[in-house]
Order: structure tokens, then sequence, then C-alpha cells
């Protein structure tokens, strides 16, 4: 009887132990994703390329330049972003007779975070988004153009803590405006190629 019970009782147990490790075995590690995983906000400077309005007739002034991370998964991000950059007008009988130009981004973007040394990674980007070149007059508002941007880019970001980092971005930005003009000024008046450069602090 002592030998009976004793035997229940081990397969009792055996049959514990392998349910928990088959219970270990099928347990998979789940990916994190994290919501508001960023934020960043610097400085950025425009290089203005081609035969443009922006290019031909105005002067770029350092802008501000900020960046939300919404979602994060593995190594990828997507969020939003926007610049603000004033140009001021150097030829008035190309633009008329105004005194500033501004111009806003709004985007939506997805980029990947790649670490390459102990403390430096790389964070190439894509985005797509919203544009306007807003004409002023003595500080007043005379008229604006609404348009299209796309960018593409890389960050190269020095991470000098888990949750800090100072990062240089370099983008090419191209912008479609909407605009009424003949046919050989569309080109002219209704787009813009630049390089944009800025440094912006990010915390995570």
């Amino acid at each position: 009887m002592k030998v009976s019970k004793f035997l229940h009782l081990m397969l009792f147990c055996c049959c514990l132990t392998n349910g928990y490790c088959q219970k270990q075995t099928v347990k998979k590690k789940e990916s994190k994703v994290d919501f508001i995983c960023y934020f960043s906000f610097g400085i950025n400077y425009p290089f203005q390329l081609g035969k443009t309005v922006l290019a031909e007739a105005h002067s770029p002034n350092i802008g501000i330049s900020a960046e939300l991370g919404l979602v994060n998964f593995k190594k990828y991000n997507f969020g939003i972003g926007s610049d603000m950059n004033n140009y001021t007008v150097e030829n008035i009988e190309i633009v008329g007779d105004y005194d500033t130009s501004k111009h806003n981004s709004y985007y939506v973007f997805l980029s990947f975070e790649q670490k390459v040394l102990n403390k430096l990674s790389l964070s190439p980007i894509i985005g797509f988004g919203s544009s306007e070149l807003v004409i002023k007059k003595s500080g007043k508002r005379r008229g604006k153009q609404d348009g299209t941007e796309f960018r593409i880019g890389t960050a190269f970001n020095f991470n000098f803590s888990k949750n800090n980092a100072i990062c240089l971005k370099v983008n090419y930005i191209l912008n479609n405006y909407d605009v009424n003009t003949v046919e050989s000024l569309q080109y002219f008046y209704g787009k813009s190629n630049q390089i944009q450069t800025a440094i912006v602090y990010k915390f995570k």
C-alpha cells in the first residue's frame, strides 16, 4: 500500500514538472512597444538649392526644429515633427514689396536607430507632410502658399546617457507649392529644394 502511494506521488510530481517545463518552453518573449518614446528640440539652418524663389530672392535665417516620437517598436520610431524658418527678402523685383517669408513644415516620419559605436548611433529618417510659405510686410501677413513636403536624411546621435543625446541631423527636403502662374514660372515659384542641417537635444 505504501509502495502504491509512493508511486502515485512520484507520478503526480513528474506530471507537475513536465507541465511546468512545457509551459516554460512554449513561452515566448514579447516585443515591447513604447508610446511617446522621445522628444527632440533644437535649431536648424537651410541651404536652398537650384533656381527657385527661396534660393534666388531670399537669404535664410536660423530656424527651429522639433520632433515627437509617438511609437517605438524594436528599433523603429514613428512620430510627428515641425520646422519653422524665417527668410529675409533680398530681391523685391522677384518677390514683390515684402520684407520676409516664413516657411513652416508639419510632417509624419519613420526612422530607424542603429548603434555604431559605444555612444554613437545613426537614425535614417523618411517623412512626408504639408508646408506653407507665408509672405509678410512690416510683420503683417500678406499672402500664403500651401504645399506638400517630402524629406529623407539621417541623424548622428551622441548618446551621453541612456535617455539623453545630442544629435546632428542632415536632411534633403523637397517642397511643392500651389501657385497660379504661367507654366514657365511654375518651377521657380512652385518648388524649393534644400539641404537642412540641425543640432537638437533629444531625451527619452
